[in-house]
């Protein structure tokens, strides 16, 4: 106990008046004890066998190599991908549902309407695919946040580093992505008539 309020309380020598005693004097005192010997020995022992065996002292982060922590995530977030296959595909027939309630709202008649009445109908169709798309990528954005407290645990801890938690994400749900996008793609492009020459 180094504080003079707090050395009071803990004076062991009841003979002796207290008096405080400062860092120093502590230091001194144990260097003169035979324990503090003892450990004063054995530390420069250490230290002579650190600097001839280098590979007692860390000289990066993590030991493990990135391949191996890259693979290691990848397996981890393929898992996760599997356990929440049943709400991909239900994001997949929700996407082709809307897609084709949206094709019927949108649907070009047999007569071609004036191009201002044109243009209103096809940004319109758009419109809703960009909503629908977005709404949907909430699902995939709750998902990911609901595991962010594991990644800043594991983070803080030093366990991975971040982008390990990144990079699998991006490779497998970009592409989970595309597929949902390209799904309404199939079936809104034609027959809402983005393409004018599909005739």
């Amino acid at each position: 106990v180094t504080s003079g309020k707090d050395q009071s309380r803990y004076w062991a020598k009841r003979n002796e008046c207290y008096r405080y005693v400062s860092n120093q004097e502590f230091v001194e005192s144990f260097k003169s004890y035979q324990m503090g010997q003892n450990l004063y020995g054995d530390l420069k022992k250490s230290e002579v066998s650190t600097e001839s065996q280098p590979a007692v002292l860390p000289s990066k982060s993590f030991k493990v190599k990135k391949w191996d922590l890259f693979k290691a995530s990848l397996s981890r977030e393929l898992l996760f991908v599997r356990r929440n296959s049943v709400a991909h595909a239900f994001k997949a027939v929700q996407i082709v549902l809307l897609a084709i309630i949206v094709t019927s709202t949108f649907s070009r008649g047999k007569d071609p309407p004036p191009i201002d009445q044109e243009l209103i109908r096809l940004l319109g169709a758009i419109y809703a695919g960009v909503v629908v798309l977005m709404f949907n990528g909430m699902v995939e954005l709750t998902m990911l946040l609901l595991r962010l407290p594991v990644f800043y645990k594991q983070r803080d801890l030093q366990s991975y580093p971040a982008w390990t938690f990144l990079v699998p994400a991006i490779l497998l749900h970009v592409p989970i992505t595309l597929f949902e996008s390209a799904l309404w793609l199939l079936v809104t492009y034609f027959p809402i008539g983005f393409a004018r020459s599909a005739n």
